[in-house]
């Protein structure tokens, strides 16, 4: 088996993951405060924070528990991830927030695309 990412990587690609699926944990609440506390009109987007806080809680869980393997899966997983981040920053784009999370997602999709070679550094 073919190592992709070096030990270093891993955990730089690790704690990114750990930020994103956070991420996702407060958009979900978010969408549960919008949804259940305020109702009315707050309902629909309320709905679309809970599907973007499942997209990224998914994509960055699943690629939390493929990354151990340090292979070509664990690297398709990451960067699935990073575009779901893209993808929820674009959502948010009109506030500062959009920002900060295009931000995250240029950092994990650099971490995530550019080569590593893991025989240099452990």
């Amino acid at each position: 088996m073919t190592r992709i990412y070096s030990p270093d990587r891993e955990r730089r690609l690790r704690l990114l993951l750990r930020v994103v699926f956070v991420v996702g944990g407060l958009l979900a609440a978010l969408a549960a405060y919008a949804v259940v506390v305020v109702g009315g009109e707050q309902r629909r987007p309320g709905v679309v924070f809970a599907a973007l806080a499942v997209l990224l809680m998914t994509t960055s869980a699943i690629a939390l528990r493929l990354l151990p393997g340090r292979d070509t899966p664990a690297k398709r997983a990451a960067i699935i991830a990073g575009v779901a981040v893209v993808l929820v920053g674009l959502a948010f784009v009109p506030s500062y927030l959009g920002i900060v999370i295009l931000v995250l997602a240029a950092v994990l999709l650099m971490l995530a695309l550019v080569r590593d070679d893991p025989e240099t550094q452990g």
